[in-house]
């Protein structure tokens, strides 16, 4: 795989205007750890590949990657939701969904600090998009992320705090959010 660092100052939906940019350009997000400090600089390492799971080598599709992130970074309307479409491939996704059991689980049990969003999923391109457009459209922040992809499933774990920098302990905030990633992600409503 190949490594993009992000660093800079927090921002909303920062996460994901990178992981858009990267899936619109049908690159895949393989792991991402993602770090903030208290000041609201960020550290996001993200390892991606391409579709056929090799690293990005050509130099044409560096500089188109590196330009999709810049644009994503300096506008302040995005939507990659149409692009993503186009190239989401649905090969074998009825084997895996028969096989892998998807979850979303919200824990407060695990941080003293943060509500941690457990997930496992059907890995495609564009999943993280979906995922943090719905947490910064839920309102929250992501403080610190561990993602992971093995054998086409996602493993995450990611760290959120409300806008006041507290975990999410109200159930009326934290269950729409997971009953939108539920549907986002797995398609399921409820």
């Amino acid at each position: 795989c190949s490594k993009l660092v992000v660093v800079g100052w927090d921002r909303h939906l920062l996460l994901a205007r990178v992981a858009g940019a990267l899936a619109a350009e049908s690159l895949s997000i393989v792991s991402a750890d993602f770090y903030q400090r208290a000041d609201h600089l960020v550290l996001d390492v993200f390892r991606v590949s391409t579709t056929n799971f090799e690293p990005v080598t050509g130099e044409n599709t560096r500089k188109r990657v590196q330009k999709a992130v810049h644009e994503a970074l300096r506008t302040e309307h995005f939507d990659f939701s149409p692009r993503i479409a186009s190239r989401r491939k649905q090969v074998g996704l009825a084997e895996l969904e028969a096989d892998i059991p998807q979850w979303i689980y919200v824990n407060n049990n695990i941080s003293p600090n943060h509500t941690v969003v457990e997930l496992q999923a059907i890995d495609r391109i564009g999943l993280l998009y979906d995922v943090f457009m719905v947490i910064g459209k839920h309102g929250f922040s992501v403080t610190h992320a561990r993602i992971g992809t093995e054998r086409g499933v996602a493993v995450d774990a990611i760290y959120l705090q409300d806008v006041s920098g507290r975990k999410i302990t109200d159930e009326s905030q934290w269950m729409p959010l997971k009953l939108a990633l539920e549907k986002a992600v797995i398609g399921v409503e409820r």
